[in-house]
């Protein structure tokens, strides 16, 4: 799913002003605020299912001293599929301004907020621990398949 220039031009005025209020440690290896999508599927019920999911993100942020563009694509599994919570892991590559690198991790989801921990494999940021939040916004009625995302990360 590609984002249209107008949701893109939003999510960076929102991560802009979403920047100056965040602190986040100055002697993180490096830190990423990033807005996309995602997609669920076959859809998040209350009565719950096993779903898969795309995530797509792009942010800005600093990967060893080098600050610049941020751009991951991860596809996951939830086990537990409900609106209210879900658990399961995702995989992907992340593009960062040192390089690109494989991200595997797991997460909980309570309601529209996913924390996530895991690591990166290979690449610029190989052996990185890697952690933090996306907030979902849902944009269907339910089953709830499509979400503009919002994330904070570190490593």
């Amino acid at each position: 799913m590609r984002m249209s220039a107008g949701i893109r031009l939003v999510l960076i005025a929102l991560l802009a002003a979403a920047s100056a209020f965040t602190g986040m440690p100055a002697n993180a290896s490096g830190n990423v605020l990033g807005g996309g999508t995602a997609v669920f599927s076959p859809g998040l019920t209350s009565v719950g299912a096993a779903q898969t999911f795309v995530l797509d993100t792009i942010g800005v942020g600093t990967a060893n001293g080098q600050t610049g563009e941020f751009k991951c694509d991860v596809t996951g599994d939830d086990t537990i599929g409900t609106v209210a919570q879900g658990s399961g892991g995702f995989s992907g590559t992340c593009t960062t301004p040192c390089g690109a690198g494989s991200v595997v991790a797991s997460y909980t989801r309570t309601a529209d907020v996913i924390a996530f921990n895991g690591g990166i494999s290979s690449g610029c940021l190989a052996g990185s621990n890697i952690g933090g939040t996306c907030t979902l916004f849902p944009d269907t009625l339910p089953p709830l398949t499509s979400f503009v995302v919002l994330c904070s990360l570190s490593f």
